[in-house]
């Protein structure tokens, strides 16, 4: 009998796992396109130091009808162009919303209760690819990490323990 499977491994057996050179041209093309997004998830926790795999990078969007449509469009440059079958309005039937392309990019209008306005004047943002990319911070990527699972009660443990130090600076 076959063991049940993590539900976030089973876009391994169609995608790769992102790299940050993938993370750096979809913030390229989200940036030409002038969408309003932050980086969550994996990449963000990465990001900050604790270094660990992460099957997709996780994106929080302003949910807006127009910021979509920049999204989709941004997204859409991916080889496939898989997020080009996407609605507009598909964020706000859906948690999250998965886009199997070369790579998995989930987009979220929230995560545990944290939404992009309410982040947005708090990112991070780190220029060091040449390229702008919007984290959220230490603070918010710990409230958008509530939830039950094992990975996000580690990355909380790790994150946690850098708000001293990120308070000092």
């Amino acid at each position: 009998m076959d063991e049940p499977r993590d539900p976030e491994d089973a876009e391994a057996e169609y995608t790769r796992a992102p790299t940050i050179e993938d993370l750096r041209v979809i913030c390229g093309n989200l940036n030409a396109e002038h969408a309003r997004y932050a980086i969550l998830g994996g990449m963000a926790v990465n990001f900050y130091g604790l270094v660990r795999g992460t099957h997709d990078i996780d994106l929080l969007v302003d949910d807006s009808p127009e910021n979509i449509e920049r999204v989709i469009r941004a997204i859409g440059r991916l080889p496939d162009g898989a997020a080009l079958e996407l609605a507009p309005d598909d964020l706000q039937h859906y948690r999250i919303v998965r886009i199997n392309d070369e790579i998995t990019v989930d987009l979220l209008a929230e995560a545990c209760d944290v939404d992009f306005d309410q982040v947005a004047g708090r990112l991070v943002i780190d220029d060091r690819l040449g390229v702008p990319m919007p984290f959220l911070s230490v603070e918010d990527l710990i409230r958008s990490k509530q939830t039950r699972r094992e990975k996000d009660r580690q990355d909380r443990t790790f994150l946690e323990a850098l708000l001293p130090r990120e308070r000092k600076s």
